[in-house]
């Protein structure tokens, strides 16, 4: 998780659950309401309360310790911060009476009604706490009571290697939150566990797939989960922390070299960035890091590698001397302003453009999408202003607005076109519509979805007359305020696009299953996909593009389903082996 990587949890917990189900009428007599936990009633020492926020939602609110204890978790008060800090497992949920946002595992979100002190004792939303501790709430009208109901998780599956003939990749895999690695070129090759502590965030291969690069939390740490990056050779050997510092945003793997860039933040204090740009070099099997952007200077939101591997875009956000800008730096240490938009100064209660994130080069290096985020975190995490910037004619481009995921981003291999994801909401699950937009129309846009369809993952294929894959299924929240089984989008399969429009399913496969993150080999002849059976769980499948029967390669891959299902962070990374 960096600072910016939100899970599913949240959206249960706050809008799905919205008011356990009360209405008004429930408001004549609130000292007759009880709670019960897996059909025991509990015992409160203050009564729960129903109270209404903003927006007349109505909220079941209770005492945080008495719910967390009967939830099988610990609270503890700390006077000097104002604050109490719940743990359960590898849980840590951070609450301060009258503040909104509220921390979990070091991810951000807003509640709709804060925590508040009532009699002395801190009381938050049942449907927050519950939720955030493993438990289902229920509100029976008739009885005047809210149910909570606990399960025990159902086992992930062990990885396997099912397909056993050889095929050219090393493919790394989350499991349980572990890293695990197959060696695709050997019929023998099995899974090999690299970690065991977690959770774990895969970044990526080297350039030359000699190195993996990784995430992994410190579940240490007393107040919020900090990430550190790790390198691992591809035979799965000589794992090496780059930094005693955890990072502040994901870093990035030069194309061209085995480099790695990355920011760093306070490893003791909240997400405090040190405001600099390191670059590890492995290219000798030894690693040597230099700083590029000094120790405290400006804070660092975005950065991606251009294509030549001799410069990085960075942004920069909007603050109290600068307006938001994008600029390019060479490994040098030269600097060139790419964008500047809008004008300094940190204005209260006001909002206003203030960074751009998801930054993604075209191929040439002549164009560059990206993401403009507000200064809200509630805003933007229901669509943002999309925006791809000509840099020859210094012009940008609007594209519409939506969710601010990198990887909802691809380039055609010509630089031609840029296929990304429209729509409002945060769910992923919902009003996703792939679009293109060929730049060297000046910005013609095709909107390629279909009424009651979902589209994500857009991945173009060798050359833009091949067309473009992309992931659709039906739109649907069902699966939000349920108790999670099964995966979100019954039936979602892989898609492919024609240069002339002409859409097809590739993949297909049982209702009860849905396939994503498609990869494609250096071929072009054969695609890669991870086929969900379970929200949290599924399989690495073969297919050849042209058709056939599927093949699977791996079972038991599984990681969190994401930000409101969106299933980021990726829990596949494929590098082709020559």
């Amino acid at each position: 998780m960096t600072k910016s990587k939100l899970w599913l949890w949240t959206a249960i917990a706050i809008f799905s659950l919205v008011g356990v189900g009360l209405s008004s009428p429930a408001l004549a007599d609130q000292s007759a309401i009880t709670v019960t936990i897996n059909g025991q009633r509990l015992e409160l020492s203050e009564p729960p309360r129903i109270q209404s926020d903003e927006s007349n939602y109505l909220w079941l609110i209770v005492p945080v310790r008495e719910i967390s204890n009967a939830l099988g978790a610990s609270v503890t008060w700390d006077p000097a911060a104002n604050a109490a800090t719940i743990i359960k497992d590898n849980q840590t949920i951070i609450l301060k009476p009258g503040d909104r946002e509220v921390w979990k595992n070091g991810c951000q979100f807003e509640l709709a009604t804060p925590p508040q002190i009532i009699n002395n004792r801190l009381q938050v939303s049942l449907n927050f706490l519950a939720s955030a501790l493993g438990g289902r709430v229920k509100w029976d009208q008739a009885a005047s009571m809210a149910q909570i109901t606990t399960s025990q998780p159902v086992p992930l599956p062990k990885p396997e290697r099912i397909e056993t003939t050889a095929f050219a990749a090393r493919v790394a895999f989350t499991s349980d939150g572990h890293l695990w690695l197959v060696d695709g070129r050997q019929t023998d090759s099995t899974p090999i566990s690299l970690t065991t502590a977690g959770p774990v965030e895969i970044v990526g291969w080297s350039s030359n797939g000699d190195w993996l690069a990784y995430l992994q939390s410190d579940q240490g740490d007393e107040y919020a989960s900090k990430q550190y990056l790790w390198v691992v050779k591809a035979d799965g050997t000589g794992a090496t922390q780059l930094d005693e510092r955890p990072v502040y945003i994901t870093p990035s793997w030069s194309p061209t070299e085995n480099l790695l860039a990355y920011t760093t933040q306070d490893p003791q204090e909240g997400y405090i960035p040190d405001g600099n740009l390191k670059i590890s070099s492995l290219k000798t099997g030894v690693v040597a890091t230099t700083t590029l952007w000094p120790q405290n200077s400006e804070m660092i939101e975005s950065l991606v590698w251009s294509p030549d591997g001799q410069s990085l875009a960075i942004s920069l956000p909007r603050n109290a001397k600068q307006p938001l800008r994008i600029d390019q730096i060479t490994l040098k240490g030269d600097h060139t302003n790419l964008l500047t938009l809008g004008e300094a100064g940190i204005k209260e209660n006001e909002s206003y453009t203030r960074v751009a994130t998801g930054l993604k080069w075209s191929p040439n290096g002549h164009c560059l999408a990206y993401y403009l985020k507000p200064n809200s975190a509630s805003i933007s995490a229901d669509g943002v202003a999309i925006q791809v910037l000509n840099i020859p004619q210094k012009k940008s481009i609007d594209l519409g607005g939506g969710l601010a995921y990198a990887q909802w981003f691809d380039w055609a291999p010509d630089s031609s076109q840029l296929a990304y994801i429209v729509g409002g909401g945060r769910e992923a699950s919902i009003n996703k519509r792939l679009h293109i937009v060929d730049v060297k129309t000046g910005g013609q846009i095709t909107d390629c979805g279909q009424t009651g369809q979902v589209d994500t993952h857009p991945r173009w294929l060798s050359t833009p007359a091949n067309g473009i894959l992309f992931c659709r299924g039906t739109e649907t929240l069902d699966w939000e305020g349920q108790e999670q089984a099964g995966v979100l989008i019954p039936g979602q399969r892989i898609w492919h696009r024609t240069a002339v429009g002409k859409e097809l399913a590739v993949t297909s496969g049982p209702v009860n299953t849905a396939d994503y993150a498609p990869y494609l080999s250096p071929d072009g002849q054969s695609l890669f996909f991870l086929r969900l059976t379970d929200y949290n769980c599924g399989s690495l499948y073969y297919q050849p593009l042209a058709g056939g029967p599927p093949k699977e390669l791996i079972r038991g891959v599984s990681g969190e389903p994401g930000y409101y299902g969106n299933y980021y962070p990726e829990w596949i990374n494929i590098y082709w082996a020559h």
